[in-house]
């Protein structure tokens, strides 16, 4: 009798896992429109075409402030490939975060120092959902708008031809579902 109680939890974790993850897929793909108005850009580094696509929003308004978010250590701002005609005062390099929660934290820190109410927050399609749960678990009272980078694509001839891309999806839902756990650590501490 206990060994099919436990089966029976077994199973009804596993099917709530398997909900979750297909939850997780379907967010990959979902598009976000974009915002009128905007104080700042913050870009969290990783994958090549992040910082592009956040940069690009300062061809329009060279005004915008920008964080890049979790910039290695000895990086200098000539190292970055950035266009030379972009305002470099209005450019933050951001040393602190060696993963998304410090990215946060980061960007918290930042924001209140720069008197932001709204920013877009750019990262992979993958790395959004867990990102925003984050940034919105440590930040308040400001608008987060997300901007996916497209470097993962939901079919299965992709998934097929790049293993790594279903290996990495995979994973990241495993740190999203930890991640819940890291802000209500945040939330008793604070």
């Amino acid at each position: 009798m206990l060994k099919e109680k436990f089966i029976i939890i077994f199973l009804i974790i596993l099917l709530l896992y398997l909900l979750s993850f297909c939850i997780f897929l379907d967010d990959i793909n979902y598009t976000y429109d974009d915002p009128k108005n905007l104080d700042a850009v913050v870009i969290l580094t990783g994958s090549k075409g992040r910082l592009g696509l956040g940069l690009g929003y300062m061809e329009n308004n060279p005004k915008l402030k920008i964080l890049i978010s979790g910039v290695g250590e000895g990086v200098k701002f000539s190292d970055l490939p950035i266009d030379q005609s972009f305002n470099k005062n209005n450019i933050t390099l951001g040393f602190e975060a060696k993963n998304t929660i410090q990215n946060a934290l980061e960007t918290s820190n930042w924001i209140s120092e720069n008197n932001i109410k709204s920013f877009l927050l750019v990262t992979d399609n993958w790395h959004m959902k867990r990102s925003l749960l984050l940034f919105r678990g440590v930040i308040n009272n400001v608008e987060i708008f997300p901007k996916k980078l497209a470097s993962i694509k939901l079919n299965f001839t992709y998934l097929v031809r790049e293993p790594r891309a279903f290996y990495t999806l995979i994973v990241e839902h495993l740190k999203y579902i930890i991640s819940h756990a890291q802000i209500i650590y945040y939330w008793i501490l604070n």
